[in-house]
């Protein structure tokens, strides 16, 4: 993980270049974006506060180093980006971070984007060890939200994993349904047979909403645009 934190600086400054960019440049296509009425508004999806939780699979599996330099080393970097990438873009934001194996550990509550050095430091303490229950992960999530009003954010939920486990599919439809968050799902491993797809496609608020990907780069690239809100589609209605 020392050698994640070293490339920290040099991933920010990038990344704010890129979301000065976003916030100076209209989309040429606006994009409609679920607002907390649970109307629907024209506006650019990075200029809506949000609630972003933050969920990393840590079981033994994710210690694979198919992702240089391994699966749990990939989703860090990835959820570094997410950060990073979203404190440019909104300052009033706030994230939480939760692993999980067999159970799940909430690392940070909703927290104020501006912290992220703190986000940082905690995520780089993980390590990978134990099983795979996801649904610990939603568990943990539901805790977080019930505890935390909105205050006018949206409310979206990000979860990676590498395998299979426990049943998550009723706590994803209690965020989506008691607390109106969108789901973002992503799979990750040597081939899609590694992850139950069919679940985890019912986990995600849409098919959209669900993506498996094969290498460290790609899935940087997918926080970004999560972040950005380049496929953010809102609610299913």
């Amino acid at each position: 993980m020392a050698s994640i934190l070293k490339h920290m600086k040099s991933l920010e400054a990038r990344l704010n270049g890129y979301a000065e960019r976003l916030r100076t440049t209209s989309p040429s296509t606006p994009l409609v974006v679920a607002s907390p009425d649970n109307t629907s508004q024209w506006s650019p999806p990075w200029a809506v506060p949000r609630d972003t939780v933050i969920i990393n699979d840590r079981s033994t599996s994710m210690g694979s180093r198919d992702y240089r330099p391994s699966r749990l080393a990939g989703g860090v970097t990835a959820t570094i980006t997410c950060i990073n990438t979203r404190s440019g873009l909104c300052r009033q934001d706030r994230v939480a971070l939760i692993a999980f194996n067999d159970a799940a550990e909430i690392l940070m509550p909703l927290t104020a984007i501006t912290e992220k050095t703190r986000l940082v430091r905690v995520l780089g303490k993980l390590s990978a060890r134990g099983g795979t229950d996801i649904a610990s992960g939603l568990k943990a999530a539901i805790q977080l939200f019930r505890r935390t009003p909105a205050q006018g954010r949206q409310r979206h939920l990000i979860l990676l994993t590498d395998g299979h486990g426990g049943d998550p599919v009723s706590k994803a439809n209690h965020l989506k349904q008691r607390y109106d968050v969108v789901i973002d799902v992503v799979g990750i491993g040597g081939t899609p047979d590694d992850v139950n797809e069919a679940m985890l496609r019912r986990v995600a608020t849409t098919e959209h909403h669900y993506r498996f990907i094969k290498d460290s780069r790609s899935l940087q690239k997918h926080y970004q645009n999560l972040a950005t809100g380049l496929i953010w589609r809102g609610k299913d209605k």
